[in-house]
């Protein structure tokens, strides 16, 4: 038997979650009283550089047996799983109802723990990983928002420390520079100070504190991922600087083999890595602004009336301003005029218009009197209001558009599941091709191509394996698929969410990638095509009356509103020049 799980507004299953249990004729191995279920669980994974690491977490994670499908975003670094777990449960005989309250703890506590599990086997791969919600369930308590707020601060503090990398890095190649620059000034007596950085202890000094300084965290990554059999971008680099500097030594330990060095190489290449590395982050974090300005639409603190308190006493206030974060069901809150309303709930006292074009993209506030339900984020136009709390936090509505826009920035795209498939091999391509490089230049590469060995640095008969060792390095510099795995979840990342901040919810990637499609597209409300804001386009005034005067008048009367009608004719009374 099949069950459709999340269908009571109450429940904290996930909505599209499909359950199936044992029954007597032993279903499911036979395991009566046992049901298993689909779920969901969000990870928030560090340390993806390019689209091998994200192949790697990918792997990972579907080589869990309780995992159903996984997909990372390289971009928001996270990632969404449908797992399957067994949860025992005493199940009522109506299979239509059964999620229970008991129930639903058990599928929660199941759920965190397989949570729990993966994020440990990401992490031991060499990303750091976290549980973020399981079952739409923050885990220890954590809003959206104080994660959001919390992932913000992270990559800002990454911003900042990969800032202080890139400006060592460079120093050490601006010297490097400096040095060339001499060299190429011999014949035009530079100073002789400038003679020290052409020197090759000078260069070997500067690529030793570049790969041990600014690059020992790319070398460290690289090691672990090879070694741990994914690897990565990190990995190419580090190859890559290693075979220009073991080639460097060889040519200062062995004279006899007539080869230049290379030293300022490393420094020069980890210079750009690590540049682009700033540039990354910076991007990821401008990608997620817009996901951060949705979650702004709740005001951080509420007006709580205590309970037992039902008229204004006199000589002092009713209420307390408290976080929204300690708001529960069945509080009474006060929403002034001009307040962001911060929970879902229902009026029980006082009239007003609410202005819910954060969420349902009217222009016009409705009217709201007792008995009728208001949603957080919209804002409280013109009348105190008494609200009594039906959701708040995580139960909002707000929230819930956040978890769809979240769910739906984890759905790839075809051309994203092909770059992320295409650059989890790539690095093994790479140093395939690598080899393969070395190996054809330092044999018959030079017999078939001779006019490229008399342009090599080097001379006599190690020149053919001088360079093929350059080139096979040059191979694995030039090719990391950084861009590859980073251009399209980007892209779906910023495209969902700038939708979401102007109210259009779309689905996934792949619906984004699909609207090349359309031909035909049907508008059904008002605020879609329009600004969503009126303005005062004509005034009827009888005769012996101005118009300036007219509008003046009204403007004068509806300052203080901040209805949008008011507001529309308060500027077009500022437009005319009238005095209000």
């Amino acid at each position: 038997r099949r069950w459709r799980g999340g269908g009571g507004g109450a429940s904290r299953l996930n909505a599209s979650a499909t359950a199936s249990f044992s029954t007597d004729d032993g279903q499911r191995g036979g395991d009566v009283g046992v049901r298993w279920l689909e779920e969901v669980v969000m990870l928030d994974v560090r340390g993806m550089h390019c689209g091998g690491c994200a192949a790697n977490v990918r792997r990972t994670l579907e080589a869990d047996g309780s995992v159903v499908s996984a997909s990372v975003n390289l971009a928001n670094e996270s990632a969404l799983v449908r797992i399957g777990v067994d949860v025992p449960a005493d199940a009522p005989n109506d299979v239509s109802t059964p999620a229970t309250t008991n129930f639903e703890d058990k599928v929660v506590t199941a759920v965190r723990a397989v949570g729990e599990k993966l994020a440990s086997a990401v992490t031991e791969r060499g990303f750091p990983t976290s549980v973020r919600e399981a079952c739409g369930v923050a885990v220890s308590n954590v809003s959206a928002t104080d994660a959001a707020l919390s992932k913000r601060e992270d990559r800002l503090r990454r911003i900042r420390e990969s800032t202080k990398r890139v400006v060592v890095a460079w120093a050490l190649a601006a010297t490097c520079l400096i040095g060339h620059a001499a060299h190429m000034l011999q014949g035009c007596c530079p100073p002789a100070f400038l003679k020290v950085f052409c020197s090759t202890p000078v260069h070997a000094g500067l690529s030793v504190f570049a790969m041990l300084g600014p690059g020992r965290e790319i070398f460290v990554d690289g090691w672990n991922s090879l070694k741990s059999g994914g690897p990565n971008m990190n990995t190419l680099v580090s190859l890559g600087a290693l075979a220009s500097f073991g080639m460097s030594t060889a040519a200062v330990m062995l004279p006899k083999l007539g080869w230049p060095t290379f030293f300022e190489e490393p420094v020069m290449l980890l210079a750009f890595v690590l540049l682009g590395r700033a540039v990354e982050e910076r991007a990821k974090l401008r990608a997620t602004s817009d996901m951060s300005a949705l979650l702004n639409l709740l005001p951080p603190t509420a007006r709580l009336v205590p309970k037992g308190v039902d008229e204004v006493k006199e000589g002092g206030e009713y209420y307390r301003t408290v976080p929204t974060a300690v708001i529960r069901p069945e509080d009474t809150i006060l929403v002034l005029p001009g307040d962001r309303i911060p929970v879902d709930g229902v009026v029980v006292k006082g009239v007003s218009q609410v202005d819910e074009a954060a969420i349902n993209g009217e222009p016009i506030p409705r009217a709201k009197r007792v008995g009728d339900e208001v949603s957080a984020g919209t804002v409280n136009c013109d009348g105190a209001i008494t609200v009594r709390v039906v959701g708040s936090g995580e139960e909002t509505q707000v929230a819930g558009i956040v978890r769809m826009v979240e769910a739906a920035q984890q759905r790839e795209a075809p051309v994203q599941r092909l770059a992320d498939e295409v650059s989890g091999k790539f690095t093994y391509g790479v140093m395939g091709v690598s080899a393969a490089t070395f190996a054809f230049w330092s044999t018959i590469g030079t017999k078939i191509f001779p006019k490229v060995l008399a342009s090599a640095a080097a001379t006599g008969a190690n020149a053919p394996l001088l360079l093929g060792l350059q080139m096979a390095a040059s191979v694995l510099v030039v090719a990391c698929p950084c861009a590859l795995g980073l251009a399209t979840p980007t892209a779906v990342l910023v495209g969902t969410s700038l939708g979401a901040r102007h109210g259009l919810l779309i689905r996934g990637g792949d619906v984004l990638e699909r609207t090349h499609e359309l031909d035909t597209v049907v508008f059904d409300k008002t605020g879609t095509l329009t600004v969503g804001r009126p303005v005062v386009r004509k005034v009827a005034v009888r005769d012996g009356l101005k118009e300036a005067d007219v509008i003046a008048s009204a403007a004068a009367v509806e300052k203080l509103s901040r209805h949008p009608l008011a507001l529309a004719v308060v500027a077009a009374a500022g437009a005319s020049a009238s005095a209000v």
